[in-house]
């Protein structure tokens, strides 16, 4: 289906994200720290779409690319997506 096409394209490196919780840290709770950081390869062209799309929210690409990883992979996990 067109969005398991969509979550295996982000899933694989379509989608880059480097999430660091450096800054800001200090205050939070240990829950709400991101302190993980997850890298994906792109080529500039998709780098370049995805700048595009977080911009259009907008958002810096990180959290774009967080806020979208995370729902796809939630529908993966509640079964709305299909193999």
């Amino acid at each position: 289906t067109k969005i398991k096409n969509i979550i295996f394209r982000l899933a694989l490196g379509v989608l880059w994200a480097n999430i660091v919780g450096w800054a800001g840290t200090q205050n939070k709770i240990d829950s709400d720290r991101r302190d993980n950081v997850l890298r994906i390869r792109l080529t500039d062209a998709e780098r370049k779409i995805l700048n595009d799309a977080a911009r259009a929210k907008p958002l810096d690409t990180s959290t774009w690319a967080r806020t979208v990883l995370l729902s796809a992979a939630r529908e993966v996990d509640n079964g709305a997506v299909s193999d």
